[in-house]
């Protein structure tokens, strides 16, 4: 009988819903911490994998994977090199939850900057200039904006279409330039740098992995509009904190909105926590969140799709030839 080894916490009511529709496999439910203690010979009866764990040492050691499920779309954590030199593995992820509220949060960051919400807490200071603040004479009408949408997944998708709902100019940019159903025009990365300065806000929403650290450097700092606004969703770290504060420094930049990830936020000693325009929040995009129920599904459907050798029907394929979609 081979092995599903469960290394991601499951409720046990879901538990016991595979245990009864799928009898033909022992079901192990490990921490991470154990599964790093698993020996060569456990590892090789390892048939499927429901986890986001994996090191090259105990890919080598399961002989008869066949399948890893990752409960989230983050990879970071296995190597889909190793995955593909050895050949015959599945990867199935699952899509991030609660896109919807993700734009949401997004909007939410636009109309805070465009109607100077961070500010006004200052005029209580002195109240009787309050009718004559200049907050109010810069104000913004999102209506025609320029938007420019880094990364075109599902969860930039979700962005421009509310974006677009708004009234806002929306543009994306993605590896190779195509059609876009939420954006009047798309860019190819190669393009990136000479339409920056054309924006008001810039969005990056960018995969959580390391390929795509300081993805946003100084050279697109210097490049956006002084009075432009920047928020950055998903992967924090896409975005040069150094350069980020020095660009600030200079004056430019009507707000930054930052969802730091939680197991990579800024470093405390960061002096982007001091700036009054500077807004970060820890990775708290997507709540409140059902990732867990999300995934079961995913890898409960999944499941009954591999037993019958329907690969093709399987949802959230990960293509281990192609680097991830932006």
């Amino acid at each position: 009988m081979n092995i599903i080894l469960l290394q991601s916490k499951l409720r046990l009511e879901d538990i016991d819903k595979l245990l009864n529709e799928f009898p033909q496999f022992l079901f192990l439910s490990l921490t991470e911490e154990t599964c790093h203690q698993l020996s060569p010979e456990q590892w090789s009866r390892v048939e499927i994998l429901y986890g986001s764990y994996l090191s090259k040492d105990e890919l080598s050691h399961a002989h008869q994977l066949k399948w890893l499920h990752l409960p989230s779309n983050d990879h970071r954590h296995i190597s889909l090199e190793a995955i593909k030199n050895k050949g015959n593995t599945l990867i199935t992820d699952t899509l991030p939850p609660n896109i919807n509220q993700l734009a949401e949060f997004v909007v939410t960051g636009i109309l805070s900057f465009a109607k100077n919400l961070y500010h006004w807490h200052e005029a209580g200071k002195f109240p009787g200039l309050i009718w004559d603040c200049k907050w109010k004479e810069s104000m913004w009408e999102i209506r025609n904006c320029k938007l420019l949408q880094i990364g075109l997944d599902s969860i930039g998708t979700e962005i421009t279409k509310q974006c677009r709902k708004l009234g806002m100019n929306v543009w994306g940019v993605q590896e190779k330039r195509t059609f876009h159903p939420y954006c009047h025009k798309t860019v190819s990365t190669s393009n990136l740098h000479s339409i920056l300065p054309r924006m008001d806000i810039v969005i990056l929403s960018m995969p959580k992995g390391r390929e795509y650290k300081d993805y946003f450097g100084k050279a697109e700092l210097e490049l956006m509009n002084k009075d432009a606004v920047l928020i950055v969703v998903g992967n924090n770290k896409a975005v040069d904190e150094r350069a980020l504060g020095q660009t600030l420094d200079k004056g430019k930049l009507r707000g930054v909105l930052i969802d730091a990830y939680e197991e990579t936020p800024l470093a405390t000693n960061s002096p982007l926590w001091k700036r009054p325009n500077v807004i970060i929040t820890p990775d708290i995009s997507t709540s409140p969140e059902e990732a867990e129920i999300q995934s079961f599904r995913t890898f409960r459907y999944n499941l009954r799709q591999y037993l019958h050798g329907n690969i093709n029907d399987m949802n959230n394929l990960v293509n281990t030839h192609s680097p991830k979609t932006i």
